[in-house]
């Protein structure tokens, strides 16, 4: 499992208490050492999605609140998810209902051909 954008660690511990390996990542150097404290089982490790430095693919891919303005698609978010995610993985993003932007990267997600669909429960 990997995930973007870790903040403080929340999800990435999470997942480790559920047994999963976790890379947990985040572009904001300040925080990887508060993602180490709450998240002691998981790897951590710097990722910028613009300029993305993992050659490793994973069964998940995961995001928790990610997407804050129609930026997302520039920032490099849908292709780091494309480039991590192992064939026949899974990308899971957690993204409140009515964020700018989410519209912009589901209907990314159903218009590129490397991904099966999107859906928005």
């Amino acid at each position: 499992v990997v995930e973007l954008g870790s903040g403080v660690g929340l999800v990435a511990r999470v997942c480790c208490d559920l047994g999963a390996v976790v890379l947990a990542t985040d572009a904001e150097e300040r925080l990887l050492d508060v993602v180490r404290a709450n998240a002691p089982a998981a790897q951590v490790k710097r990722l910028d999605w613009a300029t993305p430095d993992l050659s490793d693919t994973f069964d998940v891919v995961l995001g928790a609140d990610l997407i804050y303005s129609s930026g997302a698609m520039a920032s490099g978010l849908l292709e780091t998810c494309t480039s991590l995610c192992r064939s026949g993985g899974r990308l899971l993003l957690c993204v409140p209902a009515g964020r700018h932007g989410l519209d912009e990267l589901v209907n990314a997600i159903n218009q590129d051909a490397r991904w099966g669909a999107a859906a928005v429960e």
